[in-house]
């Protein structure tokens, strides 16, 4: 469509772009909006920034776009959650899915996946039938693909940068993708920054010798340079004994190969590191009961490998995000001259979703010369005895009064999760996980809150993005931890000498990711409150960081105010 086309937009149903109408009758005034803009703005721009608020409707807007751009399109995103919720929306209408190799199951070999399967002689892997193989070959043609930024980074960069040219092409089949769209875009950057990072624990190099026990990235690229032969042909031994032992390999022997195949990668990225960019930060970590040292390999600014890995010279890129800001474009490695940016207004009443801002006084803190006191600021030098005194506040103010409906405690940790599931009197009402936020443990805790009949409670650290809980599944948002973790480490300091935002960009995406898991629906209702002492000098100094409306949008209480009426 030209942009002597646009204003035709505005006479389109989601029907006229094949979107399901039982799912998607009509399209809202911002969509309206941002399609106009998007359609117009990208006839001149390669790359464009969309801040839509929370209940926009990022993917209609998105699967929209490219149907009017007539262009093959990949809408990325940060979670298999989001992944899924893609396909359910918008699969009937030809959208295909594709992921990584574990996430299929062999059809030969039924003890193991597609990732196992090859390892082991699977003969559909060879001749046709696999599972990955057959949703990949749906997926290279395909007008519409959705996948998730590990396997949209893993395919374009390649097996350690080997093989790259092939498997990009494996990728594009016959015809070039020619939108990307980024979504949960601020996450971007960090998706980025985990793909191309590596860790080395002290385990991993029993079969190493000679390794540097320093921080020194010279040092470290020089020995893991000398190390990829041997390790190659340890490779190439361990497959042959697979081969020999075709379906009859125990689990433990592939999953070993696998092992190994991640240390090579690992030694690739390291071998290959910019000594002028790359840091090495070494620390002692708890496993299994045992303490060992681990080293950290980072870059400190990832952006530079954006246009190779992400964008991949994809002519029309759409980046978009409830909270994306220009800073977020300019840490992907663009200047901007090189994108065009724009952020809409929120769209939900502020009375059915409003935002406070409250806090815990410190016991004993209340003095003549501080009459409001001293509120509990929830990090690493809190004592035992203010975080106790702080969960008992939450339990009093907030849960207590909210027993007729679920919610969301954000605890932005799983150390201060834990704590929290100890010592609330509610803990019995509480669910929770203990993994990464794409882990089973992390679905069966959603699932579980979900099913689950009010009072419940889902804490966590791990429903920051990609996550909704709309109507009678959430009702309250709490906000109990400031997410400041990142600060504070040798990486966060070298970052934070390029930006000295960094730390506070980072932890205020997050906070505002946070607070949008519960509203999503103009009929629904969810209440959010920021709790951490923190929030009181970090809203008012770095608010220009957040949304414009999030920070109008933020009322300070002394104490919890009395719920709504529950949802219907």
């Amino acid at each position: 469509m030209s942009t002597a086309d646009t204003s035709l937009i505005h006479d389109l149903a989601p029907i006229d772009l094949g979107l399901d109408a039982s799912k998607f009758p009509t399209f809202r005034d911002v969509q309206y909006e941002a399609l106009e803009w998007a359609v117009e703005t990208l006839e001149d721009a390669n790359v464009i920034g969309c801040a839509l608020p929370q209940g926009a409707g990022k993917s209609a807007f998105a699967v929209a776009l490219a149907r009017l751009l007539g262009r093959r399109a990949v809408f990325v995103t940060a979670s298999k959650g989001l992944e899924s919720q893609y396909m359910e929306d918008f699969g009937s209408g030809g959208l295909v899915d594709i992921r990584g190799r574990a996430n299929y199951d062999c059809g030969d070999l039924a003890h193991l996946d597609c990732h196992d399967g090859p390892k082991a002689g699977c003969r559909y892997a060879q001749f046709g039938g696999c599972a990955y193989e057959s949703a990949k070959a749906a997926a290279r043609n395909a007008q519409l693909v959705t996948t998730n930024y590990a396997m949209w980074l893993g395919i374009n960069r390649g097996s350690g940068g080997r093989g790259l040219q092939r498997t990009r092409e494996d990728w594009r089949g016959d015809n070039p993708v020619e939108l990307l769209v980024l979504d949960e875009g601020h996450e971007a950057y960090r998706q980025l920054a985990q793909f191309v990072s590596c860790q080395l624990l002290q385990s991993d190099l029993q079969r190493c010798t000679g390794y540097p026990v320093g921080e020194d990235i010279g040092e470290w690229s020089a020995w893991t340079e000398n190390c990829l032969p041997s390790l190659d042909a340890a490779i190439k031994e361990a497959e042959v004994e697979i081969a020999l032992l075709g379906g009859a390999v125990p689990k433990k022997d592939i999953d070993a190969l696998h092992k190994l195949e991640a240390l090579q990668t690992k030694f690739e990225k390291i071998a290959s590191a910019d000594s002028g960019d790359w840091i090495v930060e070494r620390d002692v970590i708890a496993r299994y009961g045992l303490k060992e040292q681990r080293w950290k390999f980072d870059s400190v600014f990832p952006g530079q490998y954006a246009k190779d890995i992400l964008f991949c010279n994809v002519p029309k890129v759409v980046v978009m995000s409830a909270t994306l800001k220009p800073k977020s474009l300019r840490y992907l490695g663009l200047s901007d001259e090189e994108f065009a940016f724009r952020a809409w207004r929120r769209i939900f009443p502020p009375e059915r979703n409003p935002i406070y801002l409250s806090g815990c006084v410190k016991p004993g803190s209340v003095t003549e010369d501080r009459p409001l006191g001293t509120l509990i600021r929830i990090d690493r030098n809190t004592s035992e005895e203010d975080k106790r005194e702080y969960v008992r506040w939450i339990d009093e103010q907030w849960i207590g009064r909210r027993l007729d409906r679920k919610g969301l405690i954000q605890t932005n940790s799983y150390a201060f999760q834990e704590f929290f599931m100890e010592h609330s009197r509610h803990a019995p009402l509480m669910i929770g996980n203990t993994d990464d936020p794409d882990s089973e443990s992390a679905w069966q805790a959603a699932e579980r809150f979900r099913k689950a009949e009010a009072p419940a409670i889902l804490v966590s650290p791990s429903f920051i993005t990609g996550w909704d809980f709309p109507m009678k599944a959430c009702e309250y948002v709490l906000v109990v931890k400031a997410p400041f973790d990142e600060r504070g480490s040798k990486l966060a300091k070298a970052r934070e000498a390029r930006d000295k935002d960094y730390g506070f960009f980072r932890a205020m995406q997050t906070t505002e990711q946070a607070a949008m898991r519960g509203m999503r629906r103009f009929e629904d209702q969810c209440e959010v409150a920021l709790t951490d002492g923190h929030y009181t000098w970090f809203l008012r100094q770095y608010g220009r960081l957040a949304q414009d409306w999030f920070v109008k949008a933020v009322r300070p209480v002394r104490d919890a105010p009395k719920p709504p009426p529950r949802l219907a």
